[in-house]
Order: structure tokens, then sequence, then C-alpha cells
């Protein structure tokens, strides 16, 4: 009799072991799995929210362009008088003779000028009676930013050109040559695609290649 409740106390110890064994097993597997199911989840709404601010910039930097375009644009046309949508052909229309690659760099550089340069040159131009927009030189291969007094809008295109600030960047042929006494460079001359200042009204050209020097003495 003794020897049999050994056996079933002892039977009863195994049973319990095997349970607890058999019990807590399940339970460390289901907290792997859900700290891999954690992490796995996080990762997935770091990746959507890094995706959400990319499409919100996009988004807000595809809206920024369009309106700050649509403000030049206004702006020209009402400091021009002229359309709109004349001011925006003129502006993406392709002239005979200019090549695919400056067309497209034409069309960069004025856009760049627009989203980066324009929102700040146009209010200091204003305070100072100004207007600033955006000029290409086709024949010349370049670009350039002028400002034009706002009381010389009713004059002539050739009129008007004689009073802007043009800052450019073209082609142009400058001497190199010995200085006379007129304080000008003589030939032999260069042709160049570089930076310069133009100021009619001054009496500058291409500053500082075509640049008067002081007169010999």
């Amino acid at each position: 009799m003794t020897r049999l409740k050994w056996l079933l106390a002892r039977a009863a110890v195994l049973l319990v072991a095997c349970d607890s064994t058999y019990s807590f097993q399940p339970t460390r597997i289901s907290c792997r799995s859900l700290a891999s199911s954690g992490r796995s989840l996080e990762s997935r709404c770091t990746r959507g929210r890094q995706q959400t601010r990319l499409r919100l910039a996009v988004k807000s930097s595809l809206t920024y362009v369009g309106v700050i375009n649509l403000l030049y644009i206004t702006r020209r046309s009402c400091v021009r008088d002229m359309s709109k949508r004349k001011l925006f052909r003129i502006r993406i229309t392709r002239e005979d003779g200019v090549s695919t690659r400056f067309y497209l760099t034409n069309l960069l550089a004025w856009q760049l000028f627009v989203t980066f340069v324009w929102p700040v040159s146009e209010p200091l131009s204003r305070i100072l009676g100004y207007v600033s927009f955006y000029y290409s030189y086709p024949n010349a291969s370049g670009v350039g930013m002028i400002f034009e007094p706002i009381n010389v809008q009713h004059l002539s295109m050739a009129k008007r050109t004689k009073k802007q600030l043009r800052v450019d960047w073209h082609r142009f042929a400058y001497n190199i040559g010995d200085i006379g006494r007129e304080g000008y460079r003589h030939p032999p001359s260069v042709t160049r695609n570089l930076p310069h200042l133009d100021a009619p009204s001054h009496g500058m050209k291409h500053w500082p290649w075509r640049r008067r020097f002081r007169a010999n003495r």
C-alpha cells in the first residue's frame, strides 16, 4: 500500500512537471513572436511616416513653384500691360536656331531665378522704384537679370534699355591689346562667355571686361 502511494505521488509530480514545461514554452515563443511583430510594425510605421513626409514635401514644393510662377507672370503682366498667356508663351517658346541644350538650360535658369532670386530681388527693387525680371540672349548663349525703372515702362524697348541695370552672363568679344589715350584697350580681341555688368546710363558696358582705364600720361 505504501509502495502504491509512493508511485501515485511520483506520477503526480511528473504530471505537474510536464504540465509546467509545456505550459510555459508556448508563452516564451509568443513573447518572441510579439517582440518581432512589434519591431516589424515599428519599421513599417517609420517607413510610412517617411513616405508621408516626402509626399508632403514634394506637394509643398510643387505648390510653391506653381504659386511663385503665377505671381511672377502676374507681376510682369501688370508692369508690361500684357496678357499672362502671352508672357508665358514668350518665355517657353523655343526660338529658331536655338539648340535643345540651350533651350533646356534657359528654362532651368528661368525657374531658378523665379523660385529663389525673384522673391527677394523684386521687393527690394520695388522699394528703389525698379522692377526685376529674367532675360535670355539666345544669339549670345546667355542669360541675365535686369533691373528696370518702373517709370519708363511706357517708353520703347530701345529707350528702356538705356535706363536698365543688367547682370548678365553671355558670350561677347573684348579687346586685350594695349591701352590707348582714350582709356580703352585696343585689339586683338577674344570672345568669352563671362558674367558682367551693364549700366548704359553710367557708361558701363560688359564691366569689368570692357572697362575704361585711366588714360596714359
